[in-house]
């Protein structure tokens, strides 16, 4: 059996909260562009972790506490343990 369907209020929240996270990680993603000339310096076993540091230090460089309350009122990820991998 499915669970039921969010109620219109609930699916905008959602749909508004997908906005957002895909904006952010939009944003992060072209922090990329301004280490560009770096990450040509990189051992190639070394550029994904390189890429990550970077989206992380992008990420903490933002106030994220209002997004991630909303994200742990709805049982999610709240961001509060994104650390580099």
């Amino acid at each position: 059996m499915a669970p039921p369907s969010p109620i219109p209020d609930d699916r905008a929240k959602l749909d508004d909260l997908i906005k957002r996270l895909s904006e952010i990680r939009g944003s992060l993603a072209a922090t990329e562009g301004t280490f560009e000339i770096k990450f040509d310096r990189i051992h190639r076993s070394y550029l994904k972790s390189a890429r990550n540091l970077a989206h992380y230090v992008a990420l903490r460089h933002r106030d994220i506490r209002p997004l991630q309350e909303e994200l742990a009122q709805l049982g999610l990820s709240s961001l509060g343990r994104g650390k580099p991998t």
